[in-house]
């Protein structure tokens, strides 16, 4: 929704540490990653925390966002969608998504319509990417669709099919707690962030030989390192000149987990929420997302 990569718009995961609140916080929905406050309710504007333009924002005609409606609601969505058109869904039945697309293209005029369904995601997190549950829901998905792209005329419009990320599928035996490997948590000045699958390290200056003997010694079958320095300078979020709060973002190592390895640093009031799927990895599976256009000119 931004439309640059992560070394432009500065969100690198789904928990990043701001430095600018001095907390941990769930950038997406917007709120604290502990107590859940979200970020309005103390008068902070989107602005402060999200420093880039909006994908929407340079589109030259009318644009419509068609998601559900508690998505719609957080502050990031509110500045990214701030001039848009609204039309909200609610629930895992998918054919008010395509009903909703379909409101918006009877409008006069040109149109630019954003349309996000969440529900597959979900469905992979709790059962996994190969599970029976997703594998329906997929068929599902993929006939409503079908359904939607045989009854508007291609000539005129172009429907633009893609994803956010892929999915690994992660054993209960491939969990690594950071509170089982004590000497690690003595490394660090506080919880990882980041994701499961890649996590951003904030070590503690006189730590930092430590923490890297341990990780290259004990942890080394499961993951790798490298210094988020380096990872900025080659361009691991993306080119051009990097967002100015990138680097407060992603620590002082980031961890790259091996195969489907998962790494977690639970805070004292959370609970693990037993997700079967992961994303936010570097595995073909989790980087490489389908592109598919439907258009007059396609075959």
């Amino acid at each position: 929704m931004s439309g640059y990569p992560a070394q432009q718009h500065g969100l690198t995961a789904w928990t990043v540490f701001l430095k600018e609140i001095g907390a941990m916080a769930n950038v997406l929905p917007s709120m604290l990653t502990v107590g859940g406050e979200v970020f309005s309710d103390y008068g902070i504007h989107p602005d402060e925390l999200y420093n880039f333009t909006s994908l929407f924002k340079n589109i030259d005609r009318n644009y419509f966002v068609v998601t559900k409606k508690d998505l719609l609601s957080s502050d990031f969505n509110a500045k990214v969608t701030s001039k848009s058109k609204n039309l909200v869904y609610s629930g895992g039945s998918i054919s008010p998504l395509f009903k909703k697309i379909k409101k918006a293209m009877k409008t006069k005029g040109e149109k630019y319509i954003y349309a996000y369904w969440s529900f597959y995601d979900k469905l992979c997190h709790h059962h996994g990417p190969k599970s029976k549950e997703v594998m329906k829901h997929f068929i599902d998905f993929d006939r409503k669709l079908t359904k939607f792209i045989s009854s508007i005329d291609l000539n005129n419009t172009s429907v633009i099919l893609t994803a956010d990320h892929g999915f690994v599928q992660t054993p209960k035996s491939k969990e690594i707690l950071v509170k089982n490997h004590p000497k690690l948590k003595e490394c660090l000045t506080m919880p990882l962030c980041g994701e499961s699958r890649v996590c951003f390290a904030y070590v503690k200056p006189s730590k930092a030989k430590d923490f890297e003997k341990y990780m290259k010694t004990k942890l080394s079958y499961a993951c790798s390192i490298v210094k988020s320095d380096i990872a900025i300078k080659k361009n691991y979020f993306g080119l051009f000149k990097p967002n100015s709060k990138l680097k407060d973002r992603i620590g002082d190592y980031i961890i790259i987990m091996k195969e489907n390895y998962i790494l977690k640093d639970y805070l004292i009031n959370s609970r693990s929420p037993g997700f079967v799927g992961h994303h936010g990895g570097v595995s073909k599976e989790e980087m490489y997302v389908p592109l598919v256009i439907f258009d007059g000119k396609s075959p």
